[in-house]
């Protein structure tokens, strides 16, 4: 096996782990500081230049991030207000506002209110974390079908899931990835009903699949008769937690 083979093994990916991998580049190829700004070192030799396929991935994960698209655990960077950071305060004879800015805070920093550490207030996308399941469903949803998260090209073929097929139906393949996401997920469905846990899953995604109304909303038709057809229990009742359905 090769070094992306082991990478299969993550259930959740930073987002520059996730961007690399995309682009059928190992993680292990992000060069430098801030890997917003840096190449992956297959694609491009020399270290001062971008990949513009790695830039492009973390421009689309980053903006679905944010667009409440792409669902993450969103985390921001931060560290400890420790012992030198009280001696150069006392030594510069500085008491620290109120907003939280110290003359010891690095540019960006904020100080929290219980003054006990620094952080920035906007994600850090190094420590930022997708779930593997969500981001193949996002990928597929873009029209993605192949590359490292798509092993089985049988299924990335698949014409009823290929928006561009001249009999593409958006209700048949919203009903297919929801039940795909509720089932690989078992937390989706935990404490829930099936037709539950699929609702909830084609509300989020419901303007990818044309589940919206004229204001742009869920459609509650739309997505129950959805939910119909991908629920595996019809007759009701919670579905099973970890162990199987």
């Amino acid at each position: 096996m090769d070094e992306l083979d082991y990478w299969r093994l993550c259930e959740s990916l930073s987002i520059y782990q996730a961007a690399a991998l995309i682009v059928g580049a190992p993680p292990s190829g992000i060069r430098g500081e801030d890997c917003a700004y840096l190449c992956v070192s297959n694609y491009i030799d020399n270290e001062h230049e971008l990949d513009p396929h790695f830039q492009a991935a973390v421009a689309a994960l980053t903006g679905a991030i944010r667009d409440g698209v792409l669902k993450a655990k969103i985390r921001v960077s931060a560290r400890e207000y420790g012992t030198a950071d009280a001696l150069a305060d006392i030594e510069y004879n500085e008491i620290l506002l109120e907003s939280g800015r110290g003359r010891t805070a690095e540019e960006g920093e904020i100080l929290s209110d219980d003054g006990s550490f620094f952080y920035k207030p906007f994600p850090d996308w190094n420590l930022t974390t997708v779930n593997v399941n969500d981001l193949r469903t996002w990928l597929a949803s873009r029209g993605f079908k192949a590359g490292f998260f798509f092993s089985n090209q049988e299924e990335s073929q698949a014409g009823y899931l290929d928006k561009n097929h001249p009999n593409y139906a958006p209700r048949l393949a919203a009903a297919i990835r929801a039940w795909e996401a509720v089932t690989i997920d078992e937390e989706r469905l935990r404490g829930r009903t099936p037709k539950a846990a699929l609702s909830k899953w084609l509300n989020e995604h419901a303007a990818e699949y044309g589940l919206t109304k004229d204001d742009g909303t869920p459609s509650a038709q739309g997505v129950e008769e959805t939910a119909k057809v991908a629920n595996w229990r019809p007759e009701g009742g919670p579905g099973k937690t970890p162990g199987g359905y």
